[in-house]
């Protein structure tokens, strides 16, 4: 029998939640203040170029990125700066950028590519912010380094409820397909793969139809299993090699599909990441939607606008609910928030002493002992974790808690552990 290409260890068939799969991408209207955070990837905080008082365009840079590792910051509007503070952003500090919308949409002007060296494309992708959009955040221009062979577009999106991936791929087919011939053009690559999880029945037809046009282009049906869009899980499944820290060590490289859209509009249109496709759904919310959502806007304001059923929502969540994070009213969106969740009350059942079942251990896709980070994180043991159980090779993809029948908060201990045992001699 044939079978199609997976990651062979580990992994969850977690329930589907089709809510807004066939629901078309929809613009979240305009709302009258945005507070921009300098921290919306992984690295350094952007430094704020701006102060309060200050007028500023739409596209128009907030941030600088003054190191590699970072990324530069735009005005989702045009407006005043009214305010400028730090906060913390997952124990982090970094500054809040407040701007009040004047609704005048005055853009700040770009000048567009005009010749494509692999140099140029990769300072314009730097310059207009662009990171990952699946929701890891790596600046994307640090990996449009060196020599490329491969190009892997992950399609897979198999979180539950999230629908972003899957609707770009459906109503912006060409332009993803054009952003990907541009990469492979400009870099000399030899193959691009594009890798979808077949319940995606729609995606995978467009995309197919697609590729006819693209002779090195080729679209990979991937089985419906999570975490099949983690990195070196993709590659595995795609490339049949393994690899020990980045895909470079395969002269190849891995972007989403939103991360694509976002490098051909910015070579196209000259347009900078303000904004990014956002699946807000859940039991709690009335009308669940796709929406292009300006970054900084108030999760309240998006509530609002689709409906929070109050009475059914227990709590709202970031992103999906395998790695996702709860978040408030007051939070705004960021270049990593994929999706908005409301779930439903009784999904989050009262949590019990680990009864050592070992079922963690069989879905742990990376063939570690989730259940005994728990138990060195409640001894406060935190270097242990790495040093006797490889903590750092923990991809954070949430199966271990998700299939646990005690709901035993592994992933807090794997967080505690990886942010405490880099400071801990135990």
């Amino acid at each position: 029998m044939f079978l199609k290409p997976t990651f062979f260890r580990g992994g969850i068939h977690p329930r589907e939640k089709e809510i807004t799969s066939d629901k078309k991408i929809e613009q979240m209207p305009e709302v009258g203040t945005y507070r921009v955070t300098t921290l919306q990837h992984i690295g350094v905080p952007a430094t704020v170029m701006v102060k309060v008082g200050d007028q500023v365009k739409k596209y128009q840079k907030i941030g600088r990125a003054e190191v590699k590792f970072s990324a530069f910051i735009h005005s989702p509007c045009s407006g005043k700066v009214t305010h400028i503070k730090k906060i913390h952003i997952k124990g982090r500090e970094a500054e809040e950028i407040t701007i009040e919308n004047d609704f005048l949409g005055e853009e700040f002007k770009r000048k567009k590519l005009q010749s494509f060296t692999p140099k140029k494309l990769q300072e314009l992708v730097d310059d207009l912010g662009i990171v990952g959009l699946g929701g890891a955040t790596f600046p994307t221009h640090i990996k449009l380094e060196g020599k490329l062979k491969t190009i892997i577009i992950n399609g897979v999106e198999c979180e539950p409820y999230l629908n972003a991936d899957n609707r770009i791929m459906i109503e912006n087919t060409n332009e993803i397909l054009e952003g990907i011939k541009i990469l492979m053009t400009t870099f000399e690559m030899e193959e691009g793969i594009i890798g979808i999880e077949e319940n995606k029945a729609e995606a995978i037809e467009k995309m197919e139809e697609g590729v006819k046009e693209y002779q090195e282009i080729r679209v990979q049906k991937l089985p419906t299993i999570y975490p099949q869009g983690g990195e070196k899980q993709l590659i595995k499944a795609l490339l049949k090699k393994e690899i020990k820290s980045f895909p470079r060590e395969l002269e190849a490289i891995t972007l989403n599909v939103g991360t694509i859209l976002a490098i051909y509009r910015g070579v196209t249109h000259g347009t900078p990441i303000v904004e990014r496709i956002v699946t807000v759904s859940g039991e709690g919310i009335r009308d669940p939607k796709n929406l292009s959502i300006p970054i900084g806007t108030p999760i309240e304001n998006i509530l609002d606008y689709v409906g929070l059923k109050e009475d059914t929502a227990d709590k709202i969540i970031a992103c999906g609910p395998m790695m996702g994070h709860e978040i408030g009213e007051t939070d705004v969106t960021s270049k990593g928030m994929n999706g908005i969740l409301a779930l439903g009350k009784g999904k989050f059942p009262p949590k019990l002493p680990c009864i050592r079942c070992g079922r963690c251990v069989d879905v742990c896709p990376m063939g570690l002992l989730p259940l005994e980070y728990d138990r060195l994180a409640k001894k406060g043991k935190y270097h242990q974790m790495e040093k006797e159980f490889s903590l750092s090779s923990c991809i954070k993809c949430g199966s271990c808690e998700y299939i646990c029948p005690s709901q035993v908060p592994l992933m807090e201990a794997i967080f505690l552990g990886l942010e405490k045992g880099r400071d801990s001699d135990d």
